[in-house]
C-alpha cells in the first residue's frame, strides 16, 4: 500500500475515533442515536479532513498520522469557538441563550 494513502487513512480513522467513543458511550447509557444523511455526510467529510491534516502535517510514522487525525476535532473546535466568539462581539441578539437551538452541524461539533 502506498505510504501516503496509509497516512491519509490513519488520519481519517483518528478523526473518527472520538466520535466512535462518543457513540459507544451513548449506546452504553441506553440512549438512542438519531441517524441522518447529513450526520453521515458530515462524518465522512470530517474523516477526510482528519486524513488531510495527517497528510499535510508530515506524519513520520503511523502513530503520528493517527494522532494528527485524533487532534483534528480539537483544531476544528478551537477554530469554530474563536470564530463564534468574534461573531458574538460583532452582532447583538435579542434572544436569550436558552432560546437558541443548535443546528445538526453545531450539535455534531459540540459532541466532539
Amino acid at each position: 500500500m502506498d505510504p501516503r494513502l496509509l497516512i491519509f487513512l490513519l488520519g481519517a480513522a483518528g478523526a473518527l475515533a472520538p466520535e466512535i467513543i462518543r457513540l459507544w458511550t451513548i449506546a452504553r447509557a441506553g440512549d438512542r442515536m438519531t441517524w441522518s444523511w447529513s450526520y453521515i455526510v458530515v462524518s465522512i467529510l470530517f474523516a477526510g479532513l482528519g486524513g488531510l491534516v495527517a497528510f499535510i502535517l508530515p506524519a513520520e510514522n503511523m502513530n503520528a498520522a493517527f494522532y494528527a487525525g485524533v487532534a483534528t476535532p480539537v483544531l476544528v473546535n478551537t477554530a469554530i469557538k474563536k470564530a463564534e466568539g468574534e461573531e458574538r462581539r460583532v452582532r447583538t441578539t435579542k434572544t436569550s441563550a436558552g432560546d437558541q437551538r443548535l443546528s445538526r452541524f453545531d450539535s455534531f461539533i459540540e459532541g466532539l
